[in-house]
């Protein structure tokens, strides 16, 4: 995965860890699990979280283009960057595992 474009298409494919959130000093557990995609929009995308046993949707939006920043790791996982605009926007710091990882483990 090399842009937005390409993030929103295999989004589904992984299962997302938040590493960082420029709004908490440590990402809460629920947070910090990783989690699947369960929808995918135009301009967000769903997780499906579990939170004090419940299982929910949790949503974030997509940034704009230029504000995403995608590196490929040599073990085919992914750290992937939503880079918030202002101190408003909060910046989100993803690592992303391919879901047949968790298949095979």
């Amino acid at each position: 995965m090399k842009n937005l474009s390409e993030l929103k298409l295999n989004a589904h494919r992984f299962q997302w860890s938040m590493l960082q959130n420029t709004w908490f000093d440590s990402v809460p557990e629920f947070l910090s699990a990783f989690r699947p995609v369960s929808r995918v929009q135009t301009q967000k995308l769903a997780f499906t979280t579990i939170k004090n046993g419940i299982s929910t949707e949790s949503w974030t939006d997509f940034p704009k283009a230029k504000n995403l920043s995608i590196k490929a790791l040599e073990n085919g996982d992914y750290i992937v960057e939503f880079i918030g605009e202002t101190e408003k926007h909060c910046s989100l710091t993803y690592l992303l595992k391919p879901i047949t990882a968790f298949k095979a483990a």
